[in-house]
């Protein structure tokens, strides 16, 4: 009965193949690392709260004020008509339906708390509802961490 030999080729030699391998590896390490840049170094907002009041005014100018301990409104931040879009569109879209629908007015205040690893939480305190702010990627909820920043100075 005769032989037959079947060669085979390989597409890649076995260092190529380790070479490659380690090149993705590293691509994605460091596309992580880009991704969450700016979360889980800073711990400063971790364990605060403060409660916020956004109030539109003439012209679409947003004012953002904080409650001190006595709940008295300080003004922490003046967004020009334009400016602030993913702020606007968190408090004014997709948290007022629910505020519409129980009668709970606009400008009743909102709860910002900061957590472990770059968390951060926008809760509405009367209607339960609560936005994981760090879903929207690093640079929307740097906006909000520099509304709680801002808001950790008033006492």
């Amino acid at each position: 009965m005769p032989r037959i030999f079947v060669q085979t080729r390989r597409f890649m030699s076995e260092p190529a193949l380790r070479a490659a391998a380690m090149l993705l590896l590293l691509c994605c390490l460091a596309f992580l690392q880009l991704a969450h840049a700016g979360f889980g170094d800073d711990e400063t907002l971790a364990g605060q709260s403060r409660d916020l009041v956004f109030q539109s005014q003439e012209g679409g100018v947003l004012a953002i004020y904080a409650l001190d301990a006595q709940g008295h409104p300080h003004l922490i931040e003046t967004l020009a008509s334009g400016e602030g879009g993913f702020i606007r569109g968190v408090v004014f879209q997709g948290l007022a339906r629910e505020r519409k629908r129980q009668n709970i007015a606009m400008d009743a205040p909102l709860r910002l708390s900061g957590g472990s690893g770059g968390r951060l939480l926008l809760e509405d305190t009367f209607t339960g509802e609560a936005i994981n702010l760090r879903a929207f990627g690093p640079s929307n909820a740097q906006s909000f961490a520099a509304l709680l920043s801002a808001a950790l100075t008033v006492h």
